[in-house]
């Protein structure tokens, strides 16, 4: 039902690989009709291919920006190489295609700044979601860094806050006041690690 004004709908992609069972429940909710858009995260071509199975209006690619987060270390080259791959065939199949940019609050600034702008310049993204991913930042580090992103690019922002110091609501807030447009939230704040800003 629509009356609550949720404008968008995070269905699948997490975790990775998608269960079919899953793809099947979000095929239920993409037939219903509703004015909120569902969008899927992606680590894959599978993960893509059961996103479009599912009839998603946008899939989200997951990319770590800090070295931290991820058991191999991949170059920047790769890491954009690897984007591309994914981001072009989402593309083609007709849905709009952003990044989640993983981690950005432990990130190296230089190497986060060409990760992104080499992706937007030989893409060209429909948005980006800067992901605090272990609840690490305070309102002035999330306010400092959409602010950084926004000089960086034209692109609509979205904030994904983790709860683990319990600033995720703050967090969020100093995100729209830098200039973000879509903030991430849960039912209740319930979800993965320690939660996120309520709904």
């Amino acid at each position: 039902d629509d009356t609550i004004g949720i404008q968008r709908l995070g269905v699948l992609g997490y975790p990775s690989p998608i269960a079919k069972e899953n793809v099947e429940a979000v095929k239920k909710i993409t037939g219903l009709g509703l004015k909120a858009k569902c969008q899927s995260l992606a680590s894959s071509k599978a993960d893509i291919d059961c996103a479009l199975e599912a009839g998603v209006w946008g899939i989200t690619i997951r990319k770590p920006c800090s070295n931290l987060y991820s058991v191999v270390f991949d170059p920047v080259e790769k890491k954009v190489a690897d984007f591309l791959v994914l981001a072009n065939y989402a593309r083609q199949n007709g849905v709009k295609v952003g990044i989640m940019a993983q981690d950005i609050t432990r990130a190296i600034p230089e190497e986060t700044e060409q990760l992104l702008c080499s992706i937007q310049d030989e893409f060209g993204l429909d948005e980006i979601t800067l992901t605090d991913s272990q609840g690490l930042g305070n309102p002035f580090t999330i306010n400092y860094i959409v602010r950084k992103v926004k000089s960086w690019m034209n692109v609509p922002i979205a904030v994904h806050c983790h709860n683990m110091l319990s600033m995720g609501v703050a967090n969020a807030c100093a995100a729209v006041a830098a200039g973000a447009s879509i903030v991430h939230t849960t039912v209740n704040g319930v979800g993965h690690f320690a939660g996120m800003p309520p709904t």
